[in-house]
C-alpha cells in the first residue's frame, strides 16, 4: 500500500512521471503479494523480475484485465444465486 500512497502523493503535487513510476511499482508489489506462498514460486517476495522486465503499460493492462475478470465472475455468481433463489 505504501507504493500506491507514494503514487498518490506525487500525483497530488503534479509530478506525473514519478507518480507513474510508483504506480508501476505498486502493481508489481500487489501482484507479488497475490502470488507469494502459492504455487507460483516465481513470485518470490524479493524477486524484482516483474518490475525489471514488464513495462508499466503492460503491467497496467494485465492488472486491469485481472480486475475485469474478477468483476465478471462476481456478476456471474450473483446472477446464478439470484436464479437459484427463484
Amino acid at each position: 500500500m505504501r507504493f500506491a500512497a507514494y503514487a498518490g502523493w506525487y500525483s497530488a503535487f503534479g509530478e506525473k512521471e514519478k507518480a507513474e513510476q510508483w504506480i508501476h511499482q505498486a502493481y508489481t508489489e500487489w501482484t507479488k503479494e497475490l502470488g507469494a506462498g502459492r504455487r507460483f514460486d516465481f513470485f518470490g517476495r524479493y524477486n524484482h523480475d516483474m518490475y525489471k522486465y514488464i513495462s508499466a503499460e503492460t503491467m497496467r493492462k494485465m492488472v486491469d484485465k485481472f480486475f475485469k475478470e474478477i468483476k465478471a465472475e462476481i456478476k456471474k455468481g450473483k446472477a446464478k444465486r439470484a436464479q437459484s433463489a427463484t
